[in-house]
């Protein structure tokens, strides 16, 4: 038995992840609803990493999600210099007028701006602004059971049931932990140069030409995936 795959092409390796194409539109249901003041919220709440659960989707919140995380995540190692919060700055400013324009395609009203946030255990929200922006964070336990916990400039990996044990030894450490309610985040293999990949750039598919409309306005699916 064999595998042919239609309307594929790769965005990066094939031990990454890959985007289906359908030229058949999307309807203004499909479209997650504004707040009052006209802002669109999109929660943080995806594992963006092949081999996670929930990433195979076609949901145009959840591809908004992939959006800001690529945006905020850009080059995240150097996130305190001005230049790469400039790139940041306009990057997530792609995402918004990319969002504008298939509100408006579809006969809705464009959002003035994007609320990306995570919440934690609790349900209060907290402005996404990039993995390491200065808040110390142990996330939920990934499908795999792993916990990752940011304190400072440090990036830790734990399994769930040490973890426990070791942050009830070392209250002290984990002290300002905000304690997520999903395990969001980006494999570090999609943060390099993955924005202008998804974007599609002329000459990256060769077929035809793709961006961030056509992945709004059309049906597109995300699916991440290992050979």
């Amino acid at each position: 038995m064999r595998t042919i795959r239609q309307h594929v092409f790769e965005t990066n390796s094939s031990s990454e992840h890959c985007v289906s194409v359908s030229n058949e539109l999307r309807t203004a249901d499909e479209f997650p609803k504004l707040t009052d003041d006209g802002v669109l919220e999109i929660e943080a709440r995806i594992k963006w990493e092949c081999g996670q659960p929930g990433t195979n989707t076609d949901s145009v919140r959840d591809i908004l999600d992939y959006f800001c995380m690529l945006a905020y995540n850009l080059y995240q190692w150097d996130a305190r210099e001005e230049t790469v919060k400039k790139l940041h700055k306009e990057a997530f400013n792609d995402v918004l007028e990319a969002a504008q324009r298939a509100y408006e395609n579809v006969g809705l009203e464009p959002p003035k701006a994007i609320f990306y946030y995570y919440t934690d255990v609790d349900g209060n929200k907290y402005r996404y602004d990039g993995q390491f922006d200065g808040i110390d964070k142990i996330w939920a336990p990934d499908g795999s059971g792993i916990i990752e916990c940011i304190t400072g400039d440090t990036w830790n990996e734990y399994e769930e049931t040490a973890f426990e044990q070791y942050a009830k030894d070392h209250p002290d450490r984990f002290a300002k932990c905000i304690r997520t309610k999903y395990p969001f985040g980006i494999n570090h293999n999609l943060t390099f140069g993955s924005f202008n990949d998804v974007s599609f750039e002329e000459g990256y598919c060769s077929e035809e030409t793709y961006g961030f409309d056509d992945l709004l306005q059309k049906r597109f699916t995300l699916e991440f995936y290992r050979t």
